[in-house]
């Protein structure tokens, strides 16, 4: 003998349909039921409650205060709209311990952003960071090279990854949206 479990909502609806496949007046009651059901939805004429003042005095009333709202929210971020947008047409960059405390978040939490979410890659061979090209080119990442002198006088190419204003308010609402 065959023994069968079933859970959840598919165990829930296999149940159903063993169950009236086995039982005539079950089909029955759940055919009036879904008929009854349809009707229920097809009566509601959308013309008729567009006549009816008192409907469209409360479809009017809820239309109106959701957008009271959403105007009171426009006006509540504006202020943090505009620092963003005035951040991300700055001019400079950060180095990523400086745009991590900008960002209040660890500086090895921001390089490990960084490079979950392909802005930096390390090199074999070489110890800093460098910036993806794309990233580059969209303005979020530059790429600040340096010479210096060595001690027995020949010079040596110093690479850094940094991070731009742009970049700063794009990281800034990533780390936002995966917060919230």
């Amino acid at each position: 003998m065959k023994h069968y479990l079933f859970t959840g909502d598919q165990g829930k609806r296999d149940s159903i349909i063993v169950v009236a496949q086995l039982s005539p007046e079950f089909t029955a009651r759940l055919v009036d039921r879904w008929q009854e059901l349809e009707a229920k939805v097809a009566s509601v004429d959308p013309m008729a409650v567009l006549a009816d003042p008192a409907a469209m005095r409360g479809l009017l009333l809820t239309y109106t205060e959701k957008v009271i709202h959403l105007q009171h929210v426009v006006e509540e971020q504006a202020p943090q709209v505009a620092a963003l947008e005035r951040l991300s047409n700055a001019e400079g960059s950060l180095c990523m311990r400086d745009a991590a405390k900008a960002l209040q978040i660890r500086p090895k939490d921001l390089k490990n952003w960084l490079i979950v979410n392909h802005w930096i890659y390390g090199r074999p061979g070489h110890s800093g960071w460098l910036a993806y090209q794309d990233r580059i080119q969209q303005g979020v990442m530059f790429h600040k090279v340096t010479t210096v002198q060595r001690e027995d006088g020949t010079d040596k190419v110093i690479e850094q990854a940094r991070i731009t204003p742009k970049g700063l308010a794009r990281i800034g609402a990533s780390l936002v949206r995966a917060v919230a």
